[in-house]
């Protein structure tokens, strides 16, 4: 069911970008592309030099969404940190601002980057603060 529901929006996106031509960040912002699709190319593109470059990241960027939706905790905290158990925090603040909704998953855990001063955040830490802001 879900593989049915990434195609089609996965189709659609391709739809959207079948007349782009311009792959730079301008052309992406400009296209009808979904607003999530644009923001996660914004923070995990870079420069892309290819059509099917484009249509990778669409197809990564619509299974994030997706994921988020049905489980945010777990997706945020997999998209942040990947396999690791610590990361940067202008990293997580790049990454994190790309969620559109729930965002008082954001707020909260930008609150918390603000008062810190390590040189890294610790997944366990973002975890407690989703969960807190969960039993809120």
């Amino acid at each position: 069911m879900f593989e049915q529901i990434i195609d089609k929006r996965y189709k659609t996106e391709i739809k959207n970008i079948e007349f782009l031509s311009d792959y730079t960040s301008q052309g992406i912002f400009n296209s009808k592309l979904d607003p999530f699709t644009k923001s996660f190319l914004s923070v995990e593109a870079g420069n892309i030099k290819s059509r099917s470059e484009l249509e990778n990241y669409i197809g990564k960027a619509i299974r994030l969404q997706i994921n988020y939706t049905i489980r945010p905790k777990w997706t945020i905290l997999n998209y942040i940190f990947v396999d690791k158990d610590s990361q940067l925090p202008e990293v997580i603040t790049s990454k994190i601002s790309i969620f559109k909704f729930y965002r008082y998953y954001e707020e909260a855990i930008n609150a918390y980057l603000k008062e810190v001063t390590t040189l890294t955040v610790m997944r366990s830490s973002i975890k407690e603060i989703i969960d807190d802001t969960d039993s809120m």
